[in-house]
C-alpha cells in the first residue's frame, strides 16, 4: 500500500470515529463546512531562492570581492574601514531579480549602483523593523477605529486630539503628523468593518508601509537617502527601479505623514495585525481581479498570503554556503505542529487553516490603485528581507547607517572623481575656446592672390597646401 493508500485509511477510519461519537449537530456543521468550503489558492512564491540559492551566493561573493577591491576609491575611506556584506545585504541578494543580478555583478556601471543600493538596505530596514517607542506612535485603544459600532464611532468623533474634519494631515505640537482617522474610518468601509483575511469582526487598521516610516521629519528624511538614489532596483524588478523613484518620492516621502491614506491600509484581526508587525507573514500583490458587484469606481486587488521562514538563531549572520544557508531556517510560521507557541491561523467559518499561497482581496477607489500597488510592493520585499534576518528579533545586526553616500544616494568618492573629471573638461573647453577665438582664414599676402587665404589650425599654425587638399576649396 502506498502512503497516500494508507494516509487514506486512516483519515477514513477517523470520520467513521468521528460519526461514531458523541458529536453534536455543530461538530458536524464544522465538519460539514471544512469539506464543502474550498479557499481560493495558487502557486505560491519561494522565499528562500533554492534552485538559484549556489549562483546567488557566487554573485554576491563577486559584488563583495569587488566591493572591497574598490572600497577605498569609493568611500575615500581607510580600506581597514571596509566590512564584509552584512545579513541584511546577503539578504537583499537573494530577493533581486536573478537576471538583473547577473547583470549588476558583471558590468562596472551597474556593479557601483548595486553596491550603493546595498549601502541604504540598514538604514531601509531600520526603518521598517523598529517597532514604536512610544504611546504617541500608536493608536490608543480607546479611540482606534476598530469597528463601526456607535459607542466607538461616538468616542472616536468625541476625541479632539485624535480625530479631525478633513482628510489633510495635521501635526502634534512637535511638529510630528498625527494618525489620520478619518482615512483609517474609510479603510474600515471599504473592508466592510472585518478582517480581509479572516473575515472576523473589530479588525484593526494597520499600515502596509509603516506610518513611522514619514510621520516624523528625522524618519522623513532618512527614507528620503535610502529611495534617493540606487535602492528602488533591488526592491522593484528590472528597470523598474528608476522608473518608480519620483512615485515613490511622491507617495511616501514627499511630505510629513504623505502615506497615511486609505490605500496604504489594510484592516486585520487584531492577533494578525501583532504578527504582522513581527514579519511573520506577507502579502503579494498578484494585481487586480474582476469580482461581480463592486461599484463603479471600485477596484479590486488580489492578494497572496505568505508564512514566511522561521529563523532558528536570528542573531547569527547568513551563512555563505547553500546548505549552511538553508540549515538557519526551520520550516515556516502557521504550522500548528511546529513551535510553542503556536503562530498560525485559522478561518472561522470552514475552519480550513490559514495557508501559504491563500488569495484574499482587498478593495481601493481606481484611481489609487497604482499607490496601493506599490505599497504592497515595498512591504513584499522588505518583508522576505526582514524574514531571512530574523525580523526585529534580529535588529541589533543591523548597525549604524555609514557615510559612504552623498545626499543624491551616490559614492562620495564616485562624485569626487566625477567634479574632478568635470573641472579638467571645462578647463579644456575653456582653453579651446580661448584658442577658437582666433581667425581660422588668415588673409593671404597681396601678392596676386587677391580673395584667396591660407587654412590655419586652432593653434595659429598655417597648414600648408598639400595637409589643406580638398578641404580647401
Amino acid at each position: 500500500m502506498t502512503d497516500q493508500g494508507a494516509w487514506h485509511d486512516d483519515l477514513r477510519q477517523k470520520l467513521e470515529s468521528f460519526y461514531d461519537s458523541d458529536a453534536d449537530r455543530q461538530d458536524l456543521d464544522a465538519l460539514g463546512r471544512f469539506l464543502a468550503i474550498t479557499p481560493d489558492r495558487a502557486a505560491p512564491s519561494i522565499i528562500l531562492p533554492i534552485e538559484e540559492m549556489e549562483e546567488r551566493l557566487q554573485l554576491a561573493a563577486k559584488l563583495e570581492k569587488h566591493w572591497k577591491d574598490s572600497f577605498s576609491r569609493l568611500t575615500l575611506k581607510d580600506s581597514r574601514e571596509w566590512k564584509p556584506f552584512s545579513t541584511h545585504q546577503i539578504a537583499a541578494l537573494m530577493i533581486v531579480d536573478l537576471d538583473d543580478l547577473r547583470v549588476y555583478s558583471r558590468n562596472p556601471i551597474f556593479t557601483y549602483g548595486i553596491l550603493a543600493g546595498l549601502c541604504q538596505i540598514p538604514s531601509l530596514t531600520k526603518i521598517f523593523l523598529t517597532k514604536p517607542q512610544s504611546h504617541d506612535d500608536l493608536w490608543p485603544l480607546d479611540l482606534t477605529p476598530f469597528t463601526q459600532t456607535p459607542s466607538k464611532k461616538r468616542r472616536l468623533s468625541e476625541s479632539s486630539d485624535r480625530s479631525f474634519e478633513s482628510d489633510g494631515t495635521q501635526f502634534d505640537q512637535r511638529g510630528n503628523a498625527k494618525r489620520n482617522t478619518k482615512q483609517a474610518d474609510k479603510r474600515l468601509s471599504l473592508d466592510e468593518n472585518s478582517c480581509i483575511i479572516l473575515k472576523t469582526a473589530d479588525p484593526e487598521v494597520c499600515h502596509i508601509v509603516p506610518f513611522s516610516a514619514n510621520a516624523k521629519e528625522d524618519k522623513r528624511q532618512a527614507l528620503i537617502r535610502c529611495f534617493t538614489g540606487s535602492v528602488n532596483p533591488i526592491l522593484f524588478k528590472g528597470g523598474d527601479g528608476f522608473e518608480q523613484n519620483e512615485q515613490v518620492h511622491k507617495l511616501f516621502t514627499s511630505r510629513l505623514g504623505v502615506s497615511d491614506r486609505k490605500w496604504n491600509l489594510i484592516s486585520l484581526d487584531r492577533q494578525l495585525h501583532e504578527w504582522w508587525g513581527s514579519f511573520y507573514f506577507g502579502l503579494k500583490c498578484l494585481g487586480t481581479a474582476l469580482v461581480a458587484g463592486k461599484p463603479d469606481g471600485i477596484a479590486t486587488l488580489k492578494l497572496q498570503f505568505h508564512w514566511m521562514p522561521r529563523r532558528e538563531q536570528p542573531s547569527k549572520p547568513l551563512a555563505r554556503t547553500k546548505q549552511e544557508f538553508l540549515d538557519m531556517f526551520k520550516g515556516t510560521y502557521g504550522d500548528p505542529s511546529s513551535g510553542n507557541p503556536v503562530v498560525a491561523a485559522a478561518r472561522p467559518v470552514s475552519g480550513r487553516p490559514i495557508r501559504t499561497g491563500d488569495i484574499f482581496y482587498v478593495d481601493i477607489q481606481t484611481r489609487h490603485v497604482h499607490k496601493m500597488m506599490l505599497a504592497f510592493e515595498i512591504q513584499w520585499a522588505l518583508v522576505r528581507i526582514a524574514a531571512m534576518t530574523g525580523g526585529a528579533e534580529a535588529l541589533e545586526l543591523v548597525g549604524d547607517e555609514p557615510d559612504y553616500l552623498d545626499e543624491s544616494g551616490q559614492f562620495l568618492g564616485l562624485m569626487a572623481e566625477f567634479r574632478a573629471n568635470w573641472d579638467l573638461f571645462k578647463d579644456d573647453i575653456s582653453e579651446y575656446g580661448s584658442k577658437s577665438d582666433e581667425p581660422l582664414v588668415k588673409d593671404a599676402e597681396d601678392d596676386g592672390g587677391k580673395g584667396k587665404g591660407k587654412m590655419v589650425d586652432p593653434s595659429g599654425d598655417e597648414l600648408d597646401g598639400d595637409k589643406q587638399g580638398d578641404d580647401a576649396t
